[in-house]
């Protein structure tokens, strides 16, 4: 089945392209819903909340750009979409978070990258033991490509949280590869 085919199924809920769909592009959303995720109980949850989303908001798809493109923004949203539904998740995020910054050293040793030989897994794993707040805005901005501004109205915080999120996740990045090199 072709593209525009498989796209044309979807908006008519027909089964055979919801299961291409899913074969070919259940993968990559998975993969993104892990990086988004506190754990794989959660990846799952978002995973099959994204999916609804997609197959609702296919409908309203126009084949003008890039379908990938168009998949990974409405997975993107969706999953920030979840982060963002509960205040006090978004609350405890940044006590965590805060918490997490203030006990890490003043000066975090530099991490020796020659010596540093990570498996996808093994860095998806690391990313996943980022607090939220680090973890989030470290996937959309270095993963994901999205800009400071583009954050801040996402997960509505200012642009320099966003930095600052940005700046105390590599930190905290470090020191888990740094934790994982001294075990190996």
């Amino acid at each position: 089945m072709e593209l525009d085919e498989m796209i044309e199924g979807l908006k008519r809920e027909d089964s055979n392209a919801m299961e291409q769909f899913y074969s070919c592009y259940g993968p990559l959303i998975k993969g993104i819903c892990f990086r988004y995720a506190q754990d794989r109980e959660q990846a799952e949850d978002m995973f099959h909340d994204t999916l609804i989303e997609l197959f609702e908001k296919v409908k309203k798809y126009r084949s003008t750009g890039s379908f990938n493109r168009w998949l990974k923004t409405v997975t993107v949203r969706t999953l920030i979409d979840h982060i963002n539904k509960s205040k006090r998740a978004r609350q405890k995020l940044e006590e965590s978070a805060n918490a997490y910054y203030e006990n890490l050293a003043d000066e975090p040793a530099r991490l020796d990258l020659s010596k540093l030989a990570l498996s996808p897994e093994e860095l998806i794993t690391a990313i996943s033991r980022l607090p939220r707040g680090f973890r989030i805005v470290f996937n959309l901005y270095v993963i994901d490509g999205y800009a400071h501004k583009d954050i801040a109205g996402m997960l509505k915080i200012s642009e320099s949280a966003s930095r600052s999120q940005l700046a105390r996740a590599k930190i905290a990045l470090r020191k888990v590869i740094e934790e994982k090199m001294k075990t190996d």
